[in-house]
């Protein structure tokens, strides 16, 4: 497997350490600013480039997040990101936001560019169309199968796969939940993790638990058959790790690419370092809804070591010692922390007087070896030498990497009085390079019988030389080139300034139709099954059509066949992933509110102009303004907090490859996914949505409260329409709402909503 690079996280300077010194070929991290882990560390200037110099003297590669989105106010932080990228030479940039995209192309020559998972790089289109754009890697959205993934790998891009770490249940760059709820956006590094709370199932079937929590990616058994899909990368996930967890993943999976089999014991270490109930091997080759989450607990689990089946004693399973991290888990209870001191088969005393099972949760051994595993540095790059010494010339060293090559001449060689130097024993002293990144494979000893060459001064000559050598391939290295060139960051367009029209989108068509006849002045279709059997049932005619933001390859195929079979009957589409940005598609082209557009670097990229776009809704009213152009506000709906991949309905039942079940279809009310809903520890409600497909369900949880911005139409911008949102609302209700809306948008008024809602970010900025 030799050619695939082995891509490791740094959270922070010692685990970027415990990365290069346990074999990644290349690392990725952050700034202090402008990227989707504020949690970590983080590295700042001088720390960035500290790092690029220890990277790229041992012939490893940079790779720094700018992957989150950016407001339009934030453009003079994305200068001070960008000076900062060409100072540290960075290899590569991984991006989110489309204008950060724009900007960094032009401002940092040199400087490749990422696409980042949030991107939602979900299919080949999406891969093809960024080829073109001039990216030179996506990093896949991580609920693609290797079918997915092959085909991405085919369109002429590189390809990074997350191969092992935490999974996040929604789909990538798609996720709204911590930001909507708590005010702390995924998309800004600031996630508060809802997905790994409790929730209970209601409807079709019950369930409580951790439902929305992966188990943590582990794909060693099937690495092969990921580097046979084409990828050119494996990253491990865990910028937020520990620097032992850096280190103890990185071995076990430069092992593998190195030929080595996978064993039980190094499963038992990844699982000792962290693990979530056992680990999936996620999409890969297909979901299995019953095992994929992590049901009973959201956190580390440990190893079981034992068990205590009477409260009194414990019976060993492993050998435990007392520097050791141990707990007792009753069933039906948290961890008691104990402190456990015995071998394999022991009965020890029960310190914590309960009955229950017993794990490691750390070992003090393995945290131990980790450590020592990256506090000598390894001698990774190979030199050959020659030394020179003649009697009455200078002594010279020449050290080569095969590409650098550096010379240091040292004191004029004596005649030998007594004790001629053996060129073998100089030859041994020469390699002597511990403590340094080098080691001399090659040493040619050209010298005369007589001379007198001195340990002191061979040593000199080493050290001299290998520091010089060592400037010097960091001065060879590729990236960025260290100057920045000047980005005029695009105006705001021009707003809209007539009185704002009316949309409406749904799934229902008779429901849209009757929208239209009480004011809707365009309805939007977002078809709520991608099979082809059932889009040729809809009837499109005059309606725009909503493409979903995620979708398989295959699906997308099937949607675009479709729209340009009935060009003559839609008015056009709203585009809504990256995948649909090279297609061909009839009728008007607008912009859906997933893309998030949040600065006009963004629009820019996109070629936005005249066209009609939904900003961002993670953006304020005045954020939104600031852009400009013939703006769609959403003004009403329940928001999708996220899209999931597998079904919390077969998950509950125990089900198995998601892809292949279509019990919803043939379900009575009530027992299909769509009447389904989520409950959280305060009591908000949260709906499920399903949209069909060939390729397998995707499933909108949406938010608990709709949007409502009846009351406060007066705040905001100027626009070229209000955009109603329809998932849950019978069509009496859809009705209702239109017609009050067409009455305040016509008359230029706000009025105050009745019962429970949100009005998002409008007036509440995210953090």
């Amino acid at each position: 497997m030799s050619g695939v690079e082995l891509l490791a996280p740094a959270g922070q300077w010692e685990c970027l350490i415990a990365a290069v010194q346990n074999g990644a070929d290349a690392v990725y991290l952050g700034g202090k600013g402008l990227n989707a882990r504020k949690g970590a560390g983080n590295f700042d200037a001088e720390e960035l480039k500290r790092a690029s110099d220890y990277l790229h003297e041992r012939g490893k590669k940079l790779y720094v997040t700018v992957n989150t989105i950016v407001k339009q106010r934030e453009f003079g932080e994305l200068e001070q990101v960008a000076r900062e990228l060409a100072a540290c030479h960075a290899d590569a940039a991984i991006v989110q936001d489309f204008g950060v995209c724009e900007a960094l192309g032009q401002m940092v020559p040199g400087l490749r560019l990422h696409a980042s998972t949030q991107m939602a790089v979900c299919n080949r289109q999406g891969a093809e169309y960024l080829k073109k754009r001039g990216f030179e890697r996506a990093v896949l959205a991580r609920e693609m199968p290797l079918e997915e993934i092959r085909a991405c790998s085919e369109a002429g891009i590189e390809t990074e796969v997350f191969c092992h770490g935490a999974l996040c249940v929604a789909c990538s760059g798609q996720c709204l939940f911590s930001s909507m709820v708590g005010g702390r956006s995924g998309n800004r590094g600031m996630c508060a993790q809802p997905c790994r709370m409790e929730y209970s199932l209601s409807g079709a079937a019950r369930v409580s638990g951790y439902l929305l929590s992966p188990k943590d990616l582990m794909t060693a058994p099937i690495l092969g058959e990921i580097v046979s899909a084409g990828a050119s990368s494996l990253k491990i996930e865990g910028r937020l790790k520990r620097p032992e967890y850096v280190a103890i993943v990185t071995r076990i999976y430069r092992k593998l690419l190195d030929g080595a089999p996978f064993t039980e014991k190094d499963e038992d270490e990844l699982k000792q370092i962290f693990n979530r109930g056992g680990f999936t091997q996620g999409y890969l080759r297909g979901v299995s809804d019953g095992s994929f989450l992590s049901v009973k607990r959201p956190s580390h689990w440990g190893i079981r070591a034992g068990e205590s089946k009477d409260s009194k004693t414990i019976t060993l399973e492993r050998d435990i010692s007392a520097q050791d991290a141990a707990a007792i888990r009753p069933e039906n209870g948290e961890d008691v922390p104990v402190h456990l001191n015995g071998s394999k088969g022991m009965r020890v005393q029960n310190p914590a007087r309960l009955k229950g099972e017993v794990y490691l949760m750390s070992s003090a051994s393995q945290l131990s070896d980790a450590k020592e595993s990256y506090r000598v540095e390894k001698q990774m790059v190979r030199l050959s030498a020659r030394l020179e010494a003649r009697v009455g010339k200078a002594l010279s060293l020449t050290l080569s990497d095969g590409k650098a090559v550096q010379s240091v001449s040292g004191e004029k060689v004596e005649q030998a009085q007594s004790k001629k130097a053996d060129p073998a024993r100089v030859r041994e002293q020469l390699s002597k390079t511990g403590g340094t990144c080098y080691s001399i494979e090659d040493a040619v000893i050209d010298m005369d019988e007589d001379a007198f060459v001195p340990v002191s001064e061979i040593n000199r000559l080493r050290r001299e030389a290998l520091e010089m050598l060592g400037k010097k391939r960091i001065e060879l290295r590729s990236g960025a080139t260290g100057s920045v060139r000047e980005y005029d960051f695009p105006d705001a367009l021009l707003a809209a300034r007539e009185k704002p029209g009316l949309s409406v989108m749904g799934s229902d068509i008779l429901t849209l139709r009757a929208c239209l006849q009480e004011g809707a002045d365009d309805a939007i279709y977002f078809p709520a099954d991608l099979r082809e059997e059932a889009l040729e049932k809809a009837d499109i005619r005059g309606l725009f059509i909503h493409l979903p933001a995620v979708c398989s390859g295959s699906d997308l195929e099937v949607l675009n066949r479709f729209c340009l079979k009935h060009s003559a009957e839609e008015k056009g589409v709203y585009l809504s992933n990256i995948g649909q940005m090279g297609l061909d598609w009839p009728g008007e082209k607008r912009f859906g509110f997933e893309l998030n557009l949040c600065n006009t670097g963004a629009l820019s990229f996109l070629n936005i102009s005249d066209e009609r776009y939904i900003p961002s809704v993670e953006l304020t009213a005045a954020e939104t303004s600031a852009l400009g152009g013939n703006q769609e506000l959403v003004v009403y709906g329940r928001l999708p907090l996220m899209h999931l991949r597998h079904c919390p309905l077969n998950a509950a039942r125990g089900g198995e490859l998601h892809a292949a079940c279509r019990a919803c279809d043939e379900a009575k009310e009530g027992k299909r996914l769509n009447d389904c809903f989520l409950t959280d520890r305060m009591k908000a409600v949260f709906p499920l949505r399903r949209t069909a497909s060939d390729s397998g369900c995707i499933i909108d949880v949406l938010n608990s409260v709709p949007l409502e911005l009846s009351g406060q139409l007066k705040r905001l911008p100027a626009c070229k329409s209000y955009l109603i949102l329809l998932s849950v609302e019978s069509r009496d209700e859809a009705i209702i709402i239109t017609r009050r809306y067409r009455r305040l948008a016509d008359a230029g008024e706000s009025e105050a909503a009745n019962g429970k809602y949100t009005t998002g970010h409008y007036f509440r900025p995210i953090e």
